[in-house]
């Protein structure tokens, strides 16, 4: 898992630096001279590339939380698979879980395979929530 969360940052790095780096004027262009201005410029877009890194690898860290946690009620499923609330509980983790790796844009580095049990229970909570309303 750690190393699955290590991919994702590594794979994400390059789009937060060409991002933080887009939002800058090229020095060439903008015909900047002053060294003063152009290490403030530079400093700037290293303390944006850090935030950006930073909100990635908290929404990584949250992602991996919740994982973690509906791997220990999948497990408790496992034990109870006549229990009806930890079934409902489980679909409810996976659709949030999947919420959130898509608003996170990490759909590329989770597996295909555990997108798909995501996806599935998330179908089973949405129609079960259907009911219940």
């Amino acid at each position: 898992m750690r190393q699955l969360l290590y991919l994702a940052l590594a794979m994400l790095a390059p789009i937060q630096w060409a991002n933080a780096a887009q939002d800058l004027p090229s020095l060439e262009i903008a015909g900047i001279k002053d060294p003063k201005k152009i290490i403030n410029l530079q400093l700037k877009s290293l303390d944006r590339l850090r935030s950006m890194t930073k909100m990635t690898l908290e929404k990584i860290n949250t992602l991996h939380a919740g994982i973690g946690n509906y791997q220990m009620i999948q497990d408790l499923y496992l034990q109870q698979p006549k229990d009806k609330e930890v079934l409902f509980k489980m679909t409810k983790m996976a659709s949030n879980l999947l919420q959130e790796i898509k608003s996170a844009h990490l759909q590329h580095a989770i597996d295909p395979e555990f997108m798909k049990e995501l996806k599935m229970f998330e179908k089973i909570y949405k129609k079960n929530e259907l009911h219940i309303e």
